[in-house]
Protein backbone atom coordinates (compact mmCIF):
# COMPACT_ATOMS: atom_id res chain seq x y z
CA UNK A 1 0.00 0.00 0.00
CA UNK A 2 2.94 2.14 1.14
CA UNK A 3 4.42 1.98 -2.48
CA UNK A 4 1.41 2.76 -4.38
CA UNK A 5 0.87 5.80 -2.07
CA UNK A 6 4.50 6.71 -2.84
CA UNK A 7 4.23 5.96 -6.79
CA UNK A 8 0.54 8.06 -6.50
CA UNK A 9 2.69 10.99 -4.85
CA UNK A 10 5.33 11.07 -7.66
CA UNK A 11 2.83 11.34 -10.06
CA UNK A 12 1.29 14.05 -8.79
CA UNK A 13 4.29 15.77 -8.27
CA UNK A 14 5.52 14.98 -11.72
CA UNK A 15 2.17 16.42 -13.36
CA UNK A 16 2.45 19.64 -10.90
CA UNK A 17 6.47 19.97 -12.23
CA UNK A 18 5.23 20.48 -15.80
CA UNK A 19 2.49 23.41 -15.37
CA UNK A 20 3.38 26.52 -16.64
CA UNK A 21 1.92 28.65 -13.43
CA UNK A 22 3.90 27.07 -11.37
CA UNK A 23 4.59 29.34 -7.72
CA UNK A 24 7.76 30.59 -7.55
CA UNK A 25 10.49 28.21 -6.01
CA UNK A 26 14.20 27.59 -4.81
CA UNK A 27 16.20 27.92 -8.00
CA UNK A 28 20.27 26.25 -7.92
CA UNK A 29 22.49 28.27 -10.61
CA UNK A 30 22.68 25.36 -12.57
CA UNK A 31 21.19 21.49 -12.83
CA UNK A 32 24.76 20.87 -12.79
CA UNK A 33 25.30 22.23 -9.22
CA UNK A 34 21.94 21.03 -8.03
CA UNK A 35 22.89 17.28 -9.11
CA UNK A 36 26.77 18.08 -7.26
CA UNK A 37 25.34 19.61 -3.87
CA UNK A 38 22.66 16.43 -3.81
CA UNK A 39 25.90 14.68 -3.66
CA UNK A 40 27.68 16.11 -0.96
CA UNK A 41 24.72 16.41 0.87
CA UNK A 42 23.88 13.02 0.19
CA UNK A 43 20.18 13.25 -1.12
CA UNK A 44 19.32 10.83 -3.67
CA UNK A 45 18.93 12.11 -7.04
CA UNK A 46 15.50 13.08 -9.18
CA UNK A 47 16.89 12.53 -12.33
CA UNK A 48 14.36 14.92 -14.48
CA UNK A 49 13.63 14.87 -18.46
CA UNK A 50 14.56 18.81 -18.35
CA UNK A 51 18.01 17.92 -16.88
CA UNK A 52 18.31 15.17 -19.19
CA UNK A 53 17.20 17.63 -22.40
CA UNK A 54 20.11 20.11 -20.91
CA UNK A 55 22.89 17.69 -20.99
CA UNK A 56 21.94 16.93 -24.71
CA UNK A 57 21.06 20.45 -25.69
CA UNK A 58 24.60 21.33 -23.90
CA UNK A 59 26.21 18.48 -26.14
CA UNK A 60 24.94 19.57 -28.87
CA UNK A 61 25.84 23.00 -28.92
CA UNK A 62 29.84 21.81 -27.83
CA UNK A 63 29.75 19.62 -31.41
CA UNK A 64 28.03 22.35 -33.27
CA UNK A 65 30.08 24.95 -32.18
CA UNK A 66 33.20 22.65 -32.73
CA UNK A 67 31.89 22.08 -36.54
CA UNK A 68 31.58 26.31 -36.72
CA UNK A 69 34.93 27.15 -35.89
CA UNK A 70 36.73 24.16 -37.32
CA UNK A 71 35.44 23.52 -40.58
CA UNK A 72 33.00 26.08 -41.61
CA UNK A 73 34.31 29.22 -40.77
CA UNK A 74 37.58 28.27 -42.94
CA UNK A 75 35.65 27.66 -45.87
CA UNK A 76 33.35 30.78 -45.67
CA UNK A 77 37.33 32.43 -45.74
CA UNK A 78 38.23 30.74 -48.64
CA UNK A 79 34.90 31.45 -50.26
CA UNK A 80 34.98 34.67 -49.74
CA UNK A 81 38.53 35.65 -51.07
CA UNK A 82 37.42 33.43 -53.87
CA UNK A 83 35.18 35.62 -54.72
CA UNK A 84 36.88 38.85 -54.65
CA UNK A 85 39.42 37.66 -56.48
CA UNK A 86 37.22 36.53 -59.71
CA UNK A 87 35.26 39.77 -59.38
CA UNK A 88 38.43 41.81 -59.54
CA UNK A 89 38.97 40.16 -62.58
CA UNK A 90 38.63 42.09 -66.08
CA UNK A 91 37.00 44.61 -63.67
CA UNK A 92 34.49 47.41 -64.65
CA UNK A 93 32.57 49.71 -62.62
CA UNK A 94 29.68 48.04 -63.45
CA UNK A 95 30.68 45.66 -60.76
CA UNK A 96 30.89 48.13 -58.15
CA UNK A 97 27.93 46.69 -56.16
CA UNK A 98 28.54 43.27 -56.50
CA UNK A 99 31.96 43.66 -55.87
CA UNK A 100 31.20 46.17 -52.47
CA UNK A 101 28.85 43.12 -51.55
CA UNK A 102 31.63 40.85 -51.38
CA UNK A 103 34.11 42.82 -49.91
CA UNK A 104 31.67 43.52 -46.86
CA UNK A 105 31.49 39.77 -46.60
CA UNK A 106 35.54 39.58 -46.35
CA UNK A 107 36.13 42.51 -43.89
CA UNK A 108 33.64 40.40 -41.54
CA UNK A 109 35.38 37.63 -41.91
CA UNK A 110 38.83 39.33 -41.33
CA UNK A 111 39.78 38.68 -45.41
CA UNK A 112 42.27 42.06 -46.38
CA UNK A 113 40.52 44.53 -48.69
CA UNK A 114 44.00 45.91 -50.33
CA UNK A 115 44.29 47.33 -53.69
CA UNK A 116 40.49 47.14 -54.83
CA UNK A 117 38.54 50.38 -56.64
CA UNK A 118 37.88 52.75 -54.57
CA UNK A 119 34.22 53.09 -55.50
CA UNK A 120 33.53 49.18 -54.29
CA UNK A 121 34.93 50.16 -51.31
CA UNK A 122 33.63 53.22 -50.27
CA UNK A 123 30.26 51.51 -50.98
CA UNK A 124 31.29 48.37 -48.90
CA UNK A 125 32.50 50.86 -45.88
CA UNK A 126 28.69 52.64 -45.84
CA UNK A 127 27.47 49.13 -45.40
CA UNK A 128 29.86 47.70 -42.88
CA UNK A 129 29.26 50.90 -40.73
CA UNK A 130 25.55 50.33 -40.58
CA UNK A 131 26.18 46.86 -39.43
CA UNK A 132 28.17 47.68 -37.10
CA UNK A 133 26.16 49.87 -35.70
CA UNK A 134 23.20 47.63 -35.93
CA UNK A 135 20.50 49.87 -34.73
CA UNK A 136 17.22 49.56 -36.63
CA UNK A 137 15.86 49.71 -39.88
CA UNK A 138 17.73 51.61 -42.23
CA UNK A 139 17.92 51.73 -46.31
CA UNK A 140 21.01 49.59 -47.06
CA UNK A 141 23.27 51.01 -49.45
CA UNK A 142 23.88 48.05 -51.77
CA UNK A 143 20.88 46.09 -51.66
CA UNK A 144 19.02 49.26 -52.00
CA UNK A 145 15.76 48.33 -49.17
CA UNK A 146 15.35 48.68 -45.69
CA UNK A 147 16.72 46.38 -43.90
CA UNK A 148 16.58 45.61 -39.81
CA UNK A 149 20.46 46.31 -39.21
CA UNK A 150 19.83 45.18 -35.26
CA UNK A 151 19.91 41.30 -36.99
CA UNK A 152 23.34 41.99 -36.99
CA UNK A 153 23.73 42.40 -32.95
CA UNK A 154 25.76 39.43 -31.92
CA UNK A 155 23.86 37.17 -29.58
CA UNK A 156 24.73 34.07 -27.16
CA UNK A 157 28.12 31.63 -27.95
CA UNK A 158 28.99 34.07 -31.05
CA UNK A 159 29.80 36.64 -28.27
CA UNK A 160 32.39 34.50 -26.99
CA UNK A 161 35.48 35.21 -29.25
CA UNK A 162 36.39 36.87 -32.44
CA UNK A 163 36.28 33.81 -34.78
CA UNK A 164 32.71 33.17 -33.79
CA UNK A 165 31.38 36.67 -33.90
CA UNK A 166 32.87 36.89 -37.48
CA UNK A 167 30.80 33.51 -38.82
CA UNK A 168 28.19 35.10 -36.62
CA UNK A 169 27.96 38.57 -38.81
CA UNK A 170 29.28 36.67 -42.12
CA UNK A 171 26.38 33.87 -42.37
CA UNK A 172 23.85 36.23 -41.06
CA UNK A 173 24.59 38.56 -44.08
CA UNK A 174 25.25 35.87 -46.14
CA UNK A 175 21.68 35.10 -45.13
CA UNK A 176 19.57 38.43 -45.12
CA UNK A 177 21.56 40.10 -47.42
CA UNK A 178 18.90 40.50 -50.61
CA UNK A 179 19.02 41.02 -54.32
CA UNK A 180 15.52 41.81 -54.78
CA UNK A 181 13.94 40.19 -57.63
CA UNK A 182 10.32 42.05 -58.12
CA UNK A 183 9.40 45.45 -57.63
CA UNK A 184 6.60 46.70 -55.76
CA UNK A 185 5.76 49.87 -53.77
CA UNK A 186 4.85 47.99 -50.27
CA UNK A 187 8.52 47.08 -50.37
CA UNK A 188 10.05 50.26 -51.98
CA UNK A 189 12.12 48.35 -54.67
CA UNK A 190 11.61 50.16 -58.16
CA UNK A 191 11.83 48.69 -61.39
CA UNK A 192 15.16 50.07 -62.12
CA UNK A 193 15.92 48.88 -58.38
CA UNK A 194 15.08 45.55 -59.17
CA UNK A 195 16.75 45.48 -62.62
CA UNK A 196 20.30 46.20 -61.17
CA UNK A 197 19.71 44.09 -58.36
CA UNK A 198 19.28 40.97 -60.79
CA UNK A 199 21.93 42.13 -62.71
CA UNK A 200 24.48 42.33 -59.67
CA UNK A 201 23.41 38.83 -58.48
CA UNK A 202 24.05 37.55 -62.05
CA UNK A 203 27.53 38.80 -61.58
CA UNK A 204 28.21 37.14 -58.02
CA UNK A 205 26.73 33.55 -59.35
CA UNK A 206 29.33 33.83 -62.38
CA UNK A 207 32.16 34.77 -59.67
CA UNK A 208 30.96 31.45 -57.69
CA UNK A 209 31.04 29.36 -60.51
CA UNK A 210 34.62 28.27 -60.50
CA UNK A 211 34.19 27.89 -56.12
CA UNK A 212 31.15 25.54 -56.71
CA UNK A 213 32.63 22.33 -55.02
CA UNK A 214 32.83 24.55 -51.90
CA UNK A 215 30.11 26.21 -51.72
CA UNK A 216 28.13 23.07 -51.86
CA UNK A 217 30.14 21.63 -49.10
CA UNK A 218 29.17 24.61 -46.81
CA UNK A 219 25.15 24.09 -48.13
CA UNK A 220 25.17 20.48 -47.25
CA UNK A 221 26.75 21.30 -43.62
CA UNK A 222 23.62 23.97 -43.36
CA UNK A 223 21.11 21.24 -44.85
CA UNK A 224 22.10 18.57 -42.12
CA UNK A 225 21.43 21.24 -39.16
CA UNK A 226 18.57 23.02 -40.33
CA UNK A 227 16.88 21.83 -43.70
CA UNK A 228 16.85 23.59 -46.76
CA UNK A 229 16.78 27.80 -47.78
CA UNK A 230 13.63 29.81 -47.76
CA UNK A 231 14.63 32.52 -50.56
CA UNK A 232 16.23 31.33 -53.87
CA UNK A 233 19.93 30.84 -53.92
CA UNK A 234 21.92 33.58 -56.01
CA UNK A 235 23.27 29.86 -57.47
CA UNK A 236 19.99 29.13 -59.05
CA UNK A 237 21.01 32.02 -61.76
CA UNK A 238 23.14 29.63 -63.02
CA UNK A 239 20.55 27.73 -64.30
CA UNK A 240 19.60 30.10 -66.33
CA UNK A 241 22.20 28.86 -68.67
CA UNK A 242 19.16 27.17 -70.48
CA UNK A 243 18.46 30.34 -71.17
CA UNK A 244 21.70 31.06 -72.84
CA UNK A 245 23.93 28.28 -73.14
CA UNK A 246 27.03 30.88 -73.26
CA UNK A 247 26.89 33.14 -70.81
CA UNK A 248 30.17 34.39 -71.73
CA UNK A 249 29.17 35.61 -74.99
CA UNK A 250 25.40 36.13 -74.30
CA UNK A 251 23.72 36.68 -70.85
CA UNK A 252 19.80 35.97 -70.67
CA UNK A 253 18.14 39.10 -70.00
CA UNK A 254 16.59 40.73 -66.75
CA UNK A 255 13.17 40.26 -67.60
CA UNK A 256 13.64 36.35 -68.71
CA UNK A 257 15.63 35.52 -65.52
CA UNK A 258 12.86 37.56 -63.71
CA UNK A 259 10.30 35.58 -65.37
CA UNK A 260 12.58 31.89 -64.53
CA UNK A 261 12.83 33.03 -60.99
CA UNK A 262 9.08 33.54 -60.59
CA UNK A 263 8.45 29.96 -61.53
CA UNK A 264 10.68 28.81 -59.00
CA UNK A 265 9.45 29.57 -55.80
CA UNK A 266 8.15 32.34 -53.22
CA UNK A 267 9.50 32.46 -49.23
CA UNK A 268 6.88 30.53 -46.69
CA UNK A 269 8.64 33.55 -44.41
CA UNK A 270 8.64 37.22 -44.88
CA UNK A 271 11.48 39.14 -43.61
CA UNK A 272 10.95 42.06 -45.95
CA UNK A 273 10.28 45.64 -44.48
CA UNK A 274 6.50 45.85 -46.04
CA UNK A 275 4.25 48.64 -46.26
CA UNK A 276 1.08 46.34 -45.31
CA UNK A 277 -1.45 49.49 -46.87
CA UNK A 278 -0.11 49.05 -50.04
CA UNK A 279 -0.21 45.13 -50.37
CA UNK A 280 -2.68 42.36 -50.04
CA UNK A 281 -1.33 39.76 -47.96
CA UNK A 282 -1.83 37.13 -50.53
CA UNK A 283 1.27 39.13 -52.98
CA UNK A 284 3.32 39.60 -50.04
CA UNK A 285 5.79 36.17 -50.71
CA UNK A 286 6.06 36.98 -54.50
CA UNK A 287 6.90 40.76 -53.15
CA UNK A 288 9.64 39.37 -50.76
CA UNK A 289 11.39 37.00 -53.54
CA UNK A 290 15.28 37.57 -53.28
CA UNK A 291 18.38 35.86 -54.15
CA UNK A 292 20.83 35.14 -51.03
CA UNK A 293 24.39 34.16 -51.55
CA UNK A 294 23.77 31.70 -48.72
CA UNK A 295 19.81 31.80 -47.78
CA UNK A 296 18.45 31.38 -44.03
CA UNK A 297 17.11 28.00 -43.52
CA UNK A 298 13.00 27.75 -43.66
CA UNK A 299 11.92 26.16 -40.29
CA UNK A 300 8.47 25.29 -39.41
CA UNK A 301 8.31 27.30 -35.63
CA UNK A 302 9.37 30.28 -37.25
CA UNK A 303 6.92 29.63 -40.51
CA UNK A 304 4.04 29.42 -38.02
CA UNK A 305 4.90 32.48 -35.91
CA UNK A 306 4.94 34.35 -39.35
CA UNK A 307 1.73 33.22 -40.11
CA UNK A 308 -0.19 33.71 -36.71
CA UNK A 309 0.78 37.45 -36.57
CA UNK A 310 -0.73 40.33 -38.66
CA UNK A 311 -1.91 40.57 -41.76
CA UNK A 312 -2.38 36.98 -41.85
CA UNK A 313 -4.25 36.93 -38.46
CA UNK A 314 -6.96 39.99 -38.31
CA UNK A 315 -8.00 42.09 -35.83
CA UNK A 316 -8.61 41.88 -31.95
CA UNK A 317 -12.13 40.33 -30.72
CA UNK A 318 -12.63 40.64 -27.29
CA UNK A 319 -10.28 41.84 -24.47
CA UNK A 320 -6.84 43.36 -25.54
CA UNK A 321 -4.11 41.07 -24.32
CA UNK A 322 0.04 41.21 -24.53
CA UNK A 323 0.32 40.37 -27.74
CA UNK A 324 -1.92 43.23 -28.95
CA UNK A 325 -0.22 45.96 -31.46
CA UNK A 326 -1.87 48.93 -33.07
CA UNK A 327 -0.94 48.63 -36.60
CA UNK A 328 -2.86 50.13 -39.37
CA UNK A 329 -4.58 52.04 -37.15
CA UNK A 330 -6.11 48.73 -35.74
CA UNK A 331 -5.52 46.44 -32.78
CA UNK A 332 -4.28 43.30 -34.01
CA UNK A 333 -1.75 40.68 -33.12
CA UNK A 334 1.24 41.81 -33.22
CA UNK A 335 3.50 39.00 -32.19
CA UNK A 336 3.20 35.11 -31.91
CA UNK A 337 3.75 33.18 -28.78
CA UNK A 338 5.50 29.91 -28.26
CA UNK A 339 2.12 28.38 -27.49
CA UNK A 340 1.47 29.04 -31.02
CA UNK A 341 3.12 25.62 -31.66
CA UNK A 342 0.92 23.48 -28.93
CA UNK A 343 -2.32 24.91 -31.01
CA UNK A 344 -0.90 23.26 -34.48
CA UNK A 345 0.70 20.33 -33.57
CA UNK A 346 -1.50 19.38 -30.63
CA UNK A 347 -4.60 21.39 -31.12
CA UNK A 348 -4.16 23.55 -27.99
CA UNK A 349 -4.98 27.15 -28.20
CA UNK A 350 -2.77 29.94 -26.38
CA UNK A 351 -5.01 31.75 -24.43
CA UNK A 352 -4.16 34.97 -27.04
CA UNK A 353 -6.04 33.41 -29.85
CA UNK A 354 -8.55 35.42 -29.60
CA UNK A 355 -8.40 37.13 -33.36
CA UNK A 356 -9.69 37.29 -36.36
CA UNK A 357 -8.72 34.49 -38.51
CA UNK A 358 -7.06 32.68 -36.12
CA UNK A 359 -8.57 29.40 -35.68
CA UNK A 360 -8.77 29.14 -39.13
CA UNK A 361 -4.59 29.89 -39.81
CA UNK A 362 -4.19 26.90 -37.57
CA UNK A 363 -6.17 24.42 -39.85
CA UNK A 364 -4.51 25.74 -42.84
CA UNK A 365 -0.81 25.63 -40.82
CA UNK A 366 -1.93 21.59 -39.63
CA UNK A 367 -1.84 20.85 -43.44
CA UNK A 368 0.93 22.81 -44.50
CA UNK A 369 3.50 21.52 -41.69
CA UNK A 370 4.98 18.40 -43.37
CA UNK A 371 7.93 17.37 -41.11
CA UNK A 372 10.84 14.65 -42.06
CA UNK A 373 13.83 13.44 -40.01
CA UNK A 374 16.58 14.93 -42.37
CA UNK A 375 18.19 17.29 -40.04
CA UNK A 376 19.27 18.21 -36.50
CA UNK A 377 16.70 21.00 -36.39
CA UNK A 378 13.78 18.20 -37.36
CA UNK A 379 14.73 16.48 -34.95
CA UNK A 380 14.30 19.38 -32.64
CA UNK A 381 10.58 19.68 -34.05
CA UNK A 382 9.60 16.44 -33.57
CA UNK A 383 10.61 15.92 -30.18
CA UNK A 384 8.64 19.33 -29.68
CA UNK A 385 5.55 17.62 -30.99
CA UNK A 386 6.44 14.39 -28.63
CA UNK A 387 6.84 16.96 -25.40
CA UNK A 388 3.65 18.71 -26.38
CA UNK A 389 1.66 15.52 -26.86
CA UNK A 390 2.91 13.93 -23.84
CA UNK A 391 1.57 17.20 -22.11
CA UNK A 392 5.24 18.13 -20.77
CA UNK A 393 4.59 21.60 -21.33
CA UNK A 394 7.28 22.88 -19.04
CA UNK A 395 9.97 20.92 -21.01
CA UNK A 396 8.74 21.92 -24.08
CA UNK A 397 8.99 25.33 -23.03
CA UNK A 398 12.57 24.92 -21.73
CA UNK A 399 14.00 22.26 -24.79
CA UNK A 400 12.68 24.60 -27.37
CA UNK A 401 14.09 27.87 -26.30
CA UNK A 402 17.51 25.52 -25.40
CA UNK A 403 17.29 24.22 -29.27
CA UNK A 404 16.40 27.66 -30.72
CA UNK A 405 19.31 29.30 -29.11
CA UNK A 406 21.38 26.69 -30.78
CA UNK A 407 19.84 26.96 -34.46
CA UNK A 408 18.94 30.62 -34.47
CA UNK A 409 21.72 32.02 -36.15
CA UNK A 410 20.54 29.50 -39.30
CA UNK A 411 19.04 30.45 -35.48
CA UNK A 412 34.39 29.43 -21.95
CA UNK A 413 35.98 28.84 -19.86
CA UNK A 414 36.64 24.90 -20.55
CA UNK A 415 35.01 22.82 -17.63
CA UNK A 416 37.10 19.75 -15.97
CA UNK A 417 34.85 17.19 -15.37
CA UNK A 418 34.65 14.20 -14.25
CA UNK A 419 35.81 14.99 -10.41
CA UNK A 420 34.68 12.59 -7.95
CA UNK A 421 32.63 13.69 -4.94
CA UNK A 422 34.80 14.44 -1.51
CA UNK A 423 32.05 11.93 0.66
CA UNK A 424 31.47 8.32 -0.31
CA UNK A 425 28.30 7.96 -1.91
CA UNK A 426 26.20 5.83 0.24
CA UNK A 427 22.63 6.78 -1.56
CA UNK A 428 20.50 3.69 -1.80
CA UNK A 429 17.52 5.31 -3.56
CA UNK A 430 17.24 7.38 -6.81
CA UNK A 431 14.40 8.43 -9.37
CA UNK A 432 14.12 8.29 -12.79
CA UNK A 433 11.64 11.14 -14.55
CA UNK A 434 9.24 7.93 -16.16
CA UNK A 435 7.89 7.14 -19.84
CA UNK A 436 11.02 9.29 -21.62
CA UNK A 437 11.88 6.51 -24.01
CA UNK A 438 10.29 8.05 -26.87
CA UNK A 439 11.77 11.22 -26.20
CA UNK A 440 15.21 9.58 -25.46
CA UNK A 441 15.27 7.85 -29.06
CA UNK A 442 14.67 10.74 -30.56
CA UNK A 443 17.53 12.86 -28.99
CA UNK A 444 19.49 9.57 -29.88
CA UNK A 445 18.95 9.57 -33.57
CA UNK A 446 19.40 13.27 -33.47
CA UNK A 447 22.65 13.05 -31.70
CA UNK A 448 24.35 10.55 -34.30
CA UNK A 449 23.82 13.06 -36.73
CA UNK A 450 26.73 14.90 -35.01
CA UNK A 451 30.26 14.16 -34.70
CA UNK A 452 32.04 12.18 -32.16
CA UNK A 453 28.36 11.17 -30.58
CA UNK A 454 29.19 7.84 -29.15
CA UNK A 455 30.10 8.13 -25.66
CA UNK A 456 26.86 10.86 -25.25
CA UNK A 457 24.29 8.58 -26.88
CA UNK A 458 25.65 5.56 -24.61
CA UNK A 459 24.38 7.58 -21.91
CA UNK A 460 21.14 8.04 -23.58
CA UNK A 461 21.05 4.86 -24.12
CA UNK A 462 21.38 3.30 -20.34
CA UNK A 463 18.65 5.76 -19.94
CA UNK A 464 16.26 4.21 -21.87
CA UNK A 465 16.99 0.73 -20.38
CA UNK A 466 16.31 2.23 -16.87
CA UNK A 467 12.98 3.98 -17.97
CA UNK A 468 11.53 0.64 -18.60
CA UNK A 469 12.22 -0.45 -15.11
CA UNK A 470 9.50 1.47 -13.96
CA UNK A 471 12.10 2.90 -11.08
CA UNK A 472 13.27 -0.27 -9.63
CA UNK A 473 16.42 -0.54 -9.78
CA UNK A 474 19.38 -2.28 -8.58
CA UNK A 475 22.31 -0.90 -6.86
CA UNK A 476 24.21 -0.19 -9.97
CA UNK A 477 21.45 1.29 -11.92
CA UNK A 478 21.00 3.94 -8.32
CA UNK A 479 24.84 4.70 -8.74
CA UNK A 480 25.04 5.78 -12.11
CA UNK A 481 21.30 7.72 -11.83
CA UNK A 482 22.79 9.52 -8.70
CA UNK A 483 26.10 9.99 -10.56
CA UNK A 484 24.50 10.66 -13.71
CA UNK A 485 25.97 14.26 -13.54
CA UNK A 486 29.41 13.28 -13.40
CA UNK A 487 28.92 11.27 -16.28
CA UNK A 488 27.82 14.24 -18.51
CA UNK A 489 30.40 16.54 -17.33
CA UNK A 490 33.03 14.11 -18.34
CA UNK A 491 32.04 14.72 -22.06
CA UNK A 492 30.60 18.40 -21.54
CA UNK A 493 33.03 21.66 -21.65
CA UNK A 494 30.37 23.61 -19.47
CA UNK A 495 27.44 23.81 -17.75
CA UNK A 496 24.30 25.55 -18.27
CA UNK A 497 23.11 28.75 -17.69
CA UNK A 498 20.61 31.24 -18.27
CA UNK A 499 20.20 31.92 -21.66
CA UNK A 500 17.56 34.14 -24.05
CA UNK A 501 16.94 33.61 -27.53
CA UNK A 502 15.20 36.33 -30.02
CA UNK A 503 12.37 34.60 -32.38
CA UNK A 504 9.69 37.21 -33.63
CA UNK A 505 10.19 41.18 -34.61
CA UNK A 506 7.96 43.65 -34.82
CA UNK A 507 9.25 46.48 -36.36
CA UNK A 508 6.16 48.91 -35.69
CA UNK A 509 6.82 48.94 -31.86
CA UNK A 510 10.18 48.14 -32.38
CA UNK A 511 10.02 45.58 -29.64
CA UNK A 512 11.52 41.86 -29.81
CA UNK A 513 9.54 38.56 -28.54
CA UNK A 514 12.25 36.37 -26.07
CA UNK A 515 12.10 33.09 -25.28
CA UNK A 516 13.98 33.06 -21.73
CA UNK A 517 15.53 30.03 -19.72
CA UNK A 518 16.28 31.79 -15.84
CA UNK A 519 17.93 29.62 -12.89
CA UNK A 520 16.26 25.98 -12.79
CA UNK A 521 13.85 25.29 -10.61
CA UNK A 522 14.58 22.72 -7.41
CA UNK A 523 12.03 20.81 -6.10
CA UNK A 524 12.54 17.98 -3.01
CA UNK A 525 9.60 14.67 -3.93
CA UNK A 526 9.29 12.52 -1.41
CA UNK A 527 13.05 12.48 -0.65
CA UNK A 528 14.03 12.85 -3.86
CA UNK A 529 15.46 16.52 -5.19
CA UNK A 530 15.83 16.74 -8.59
CA UNK A 531 16.05 20.28 -11.05
CA UNK A 532 13.20 21.37 -13.42
CA UNK A 533 13.27 24.28 -16.37
CA UNK A 534 11.98 27.88 -15.53
CA UNK A 535 10.75 29.35 -18.65
CA UNK A 536 9.05 32.77 -19.28
CA UNK A 537 8.14 34.92 -22.50
CA UNK A 538 9.14 38.45 -22.69
CA UNK A 539 9.18 41.22 -24.63
CA UNK A 540 12.08 44.19 -24.75
CA UNK A 541 13.09 47.22 -26.94
CA UNK A 542 14.89 46.48 -29.99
Amino acid sequence: MKKVLLSIALLVTLLLSQQTEAQPKQTTPSFFDLYDQNRKEQIPNYISLDFILTANYLFKQQSITQMEQEILYPKFKKLAYGLKANLLKAYSPSKKEALAFVLVLNELLGNQSADVPVGALRLAKEELKLINRHQGIVLSPIAKVKLDYSQYKVRGKYTQNSDLTAYFLALKYMGYMPFMVNPHSATGVTPTVANQQIANAQLIALALKPLMGEYQTIEKALEKLSGKGDDLSITNLLETEALAPNMARLKPSVPSIRKYLNTLKFPKISERIIDTSRIKKEDIPKASLALKLLPSRFTPDSYIFSQLTYPHVGQLEGQKNKLTSMIDGKMVRGYPTIMDLSAVLVGKNPKESNYQGYTQQIAKLKKAIQPNLKSIYSYDFAIYHKLLKQNRINSFKGYYTQSRYIMNLYQKQSYTGGLKSIFIDERKKAYLEQDIRSILDLLIKEDRLLPNSKTFTNILERLMILDKKRNKFNREDVAFLNNLDSKFKSILEDKDGPIEVDIHTNPVEGRVLYEVLKEPFVRDINGFRGAFYQHVEEMKAR
